[in-house]
């Protein structure tokens, strides 16, 4: 007798990052835990890529590849591994887009799915991949960009970042100085702020990341590294497609005591 307490259907891949690339395969493992075996009508896996707009809105799939693992017949009392291996490839007329979760997201899961018949109910699985999307064009050349944050009671601080379009890969660097300030700094910091279009409505800009350079009341006029780098998921490259943009900005955030900030927004193109 198999010592779980139930029936259940598991999705393993290989890769243990399951991170995937167009063109590679998904290679794995769908183990079924059988409990007093029994009969079934097959054993089928999905890859489903899809786009959720909108919580109101059904979800928009770009990729849909499945494959029969088991035929109909009968499992025994125990484990049963079912190797699978599928090519990440999208729908024609589609292209794969890269993995995001925001208010809206792009998803990519495995769908194991096995029917028992009318007495006994169906068994699911999930299991999400993440897929990255190289850009198809080669990288642009770095253009560096100066900023400055200023407000009219003595508040200067200037700077550069070292480009304005970003590979996903590597951080974002640049520099600040503190030319000026009136009043004492509590700390600094480098926001990733996203805006989504979802059907024509512009959303309001939410931040992703913050990362603080500066740590109390900074020395004037040295120079201060920004090095800083992009999350998973929660960023993407730049999007615009129907019914769905994702733009980005990079703040500079100077705070002050009693929750007084200044701020300059930088303009950010993303790419893989």
């Amino acid at each position: 007798m198999a010592s779980f307490d139930h029936s259940s259907l598991q999705v393993r891949v290989d890769r243990v990052d399951r991170v995937y690339r167009p063109g590679d395969v998904i290679a794995g493992t769908v183990v079924a835990r059988v409990r007093k075996g029994w009969r079934h009508q097959g054993v089928g896996l999905r890859a489903l890529g899809a786009v959720e707009a909108a919580h109101h809105l059904p979800p928009r799939p770009f990729m849909n590849v499945a494959s029969v693992l088991a035929p109909p017949g009968h499992f025994s009392d125990g484990e049963h591994a079912l190797r699978f291996e599928m090519e990440l490839r999208p729908c024609e007329g589609s292209e794969l887009l890269e993995s995001y979760h925001g208010s809206a997201s792009i998803t990519y899961t495995l769908i194991c799915t096995c029917r028992r018949g009318p007495l006994r109910p169906a068994l699911e699985a999930r299991c999400e991949i993440f897929v990255e999307v190289p850009s198809p064009r080669p990288p642009p050349q770095p253009a560096p960009t100066t900023f400055a944050v200023a407000r009219e009671k003595g508040l200067r601080v200037s700077g550069k970042v070292d480009t304005r379009r970003c590979s996903l890969d590597r951080p974002f660097t640049g520099e600040l100085r503190v030319d000026e300030c009136a009043e004492r700094i509590r700390s600094i910091d480098i926001a990733l702020m996203r805006r989504e279009t979802v059907s024509g409505v512009l959303g309001r800009a939410a931040e992703v990341r913050r990362t603080q350079i500066v740590d109390g009341d900074v020395a004037r006029g040295i120079d201060i590294p920004i090095h800083v780098f992009f999350p998973r998921l929660f960023a993407c490259p730049s999007l615009a497609i129907d019914g769905l943009s994702v733009a980005f900005e990079v703040d500079v955030v100077v705070s002050f005591g009693e929750g007084l900030v200044a701020r300059e927004s930088i303009p950010v193109v993303l790419y893989r």
